[in-house]
């Protein structure tokens, strides 16, 4: 063998030393870069080797790994006949939806019922004096409105018996027989603003206090209304009127005027509503009438 040939050999021996010391160094050191074969490392021949021959300047190349893509990780798969895991649905949090047009309820109006009232015109009266009872409807009160259906029953305490119906202006149809005891009216009608009368005349043939109860009035609009409970005193003691007349001027010269007047006062203790007065008053001679 040339010696020529044995120093390329030997260089070439060398520089394979020094890659693979190089590389064990680098594993030493836990570098990401000391796997083997390591970076390509020139090597160049020195210009005076010991033979003294001029060995040419190529570099000696070491080649590289071809460079691995990693592949990407694959999403582990569920065995074969077991459906994939779904996620759970985002459920948005409950926003309560305001109403658009929310419903008005109307507050019903409050009606006011009529007033109810009834009274007797003559109390106390005599026995066998017919007195006249009066129901009175008033619907006058604000909130009124008109009514229908008034409709009302009363029965007269024992004793007092009809005499005759006197008027009715409710309307409807009133009942009151002659010699009964139950007055009613069915089906009347009145306006808002407005009052009326029903008049029925009783009498009583026993001295007595009698007592006509509470009577319920209804209609098709208003709450019911009720008339207070009202008696009537049939006495045979009943004080008379007094009865008084005067002249306004005396003595009075002839021929000049003078006024009489005639007083009737029925205020003492047991009165009672007179009907019929009458009196008669003939003046004596020389006295004429100027001016009644």
């Amino acid at each position: 063998m040339k010696s020529g040939t044995v120093s390329k050999a030997r260089m070439l021996l060398s520089c394979l030393c020094l890659a693979m010391l190089a590389g064990c160094t680098q594993a030493k050191d836990k570098n990401a870069t000391s796997f083997l074969p390591g970076p390509i490392i020139g090597v160049q021949n020195p210009t005076n080797p010991p033979s003294g021959t001029n060995v040419g300047t190529s570099p000696v190349v070491i080649p590289q790994p071809p460079t691995v893509t990693p592949s990407p990780v694959a999403t582990a798969q569920p065995p074969s006949g077991i459906p994939s895991p779904v996620s759970a649905p985002t459920i948005p949090p409950l926003v309560p939806t305001p109403n658009a047009t929310p419903s008005i309820v109307p507050i019903p109006a409050v009606i006011t019922p009529p007033a109810f009232v009834k009274s007797f015109s003559t109390n106390p009266v005599p026995p066998g004096t017919p007195t006249t009872l009066t129901f009175t409807i008033s619907n006058t009160a604000a909130g009124a409105v008109n009514l229908t259906g008034l409709t009302f029953t009363d029965t007269l305490p024992n004793a007092l018996v009809i005499a005759s119906i006197i008027f009715n202006n409710c309307g409807g149809t009133l009942s009151a027989s002659a010699g009964g005891n139950t007055i009613s009216l069915v089906n009347g009608t009145l306006a808002a603003g407005s009052t009326c009368i029903v008049t029925v005349t009783v009498v009583a043939s026993a001295v007595g206090i009698y007592t006509n109860p509470v009577v319920t009035l209804f209609s098709n609009q208003a709450p019911p209304a009720t008339s207070a409970p009202v008696p009537v005193s049939v006495t045979s003691v009943i004080t008379p009127p007094t009865f008084v007349k005067s002249f306004s001027t005396s003595p009075v010269p002839p021929g000049t005027p003078t006024i009489l007047t005639f007083t009737i006062s029925n205020t003492a203790a047991g009165a009672v509503n007179l009907t019929g007065l009458i009196f008669t008053d003939v003046l004596p001679t020389g006295l004429v009438i100027v001016n009644p």
